[in-house]
């Protein structure tokens, strides 16, 4: 697994070049991934959403933009990443940890992760957490290459 420490720090080395990243290494392809799950989640008609390790927040700006009605809220444990986030028109943000996300439980229709779980210290653990906070028969949307 990951070492936390060297992975919010790497990340909060590349904050200023990570949407430029993720576009290259996936060849484009992260906008059309995007757009599916936007569609999946746009169907569900949620109420509020919770981006897990969103990073500069590409996914949460999308879902933000196609359903303005929903409550987002991106949150990543690099602030240096939410800041970016923040800078592109995410309008709510928390540094939070995967690990131990501050919300109580069922406090979210729908939980999205896309391109960090591979970045997690512990993915059973982050999974359970994600869970955690989802509402019954809320859903969970994994996003990685």
């Amino acid at each position: 697994m990951p070492d936390p420490t060297y992975v919010r720090n790497a990340f909060a080395r590349i904050a200023d070049r990570y949407v430029l990243t993720n576009h290259v290494l996936s060849m484009g392809m992260d906008f059309w991934w995007r757009h599916v799950v936007t569609n999946r989640i746009k169907r569900l008609n949620p109420e509020t959403l919770m981006d897990v390790a969103s990073g500069t927040g590409d996914l949460a700006l999308k879902i933000q933009d196609e359903m303005p009605a929903c409550k987002v809220i991106a949150t990543d444990f690099c602030p240096e990443m939410l800041e970016h986030a923040s800078s592109r028109g995410v309008r709510k943000t928390m540094v939070a940890d995967a690990l131990n996300l501050p919300y109580p439980d069922a406090s979210f229709d729908v939980v999205t992760v896309a391109f960090g779980l591979r970045n997690m210290g512990d993915y059973e653990l982050a999974l359970k957490e994600m869970r955690r906070v989802l509402r019954p028969a809320g859903h969970l949307f994994i996003l990685d290459f």
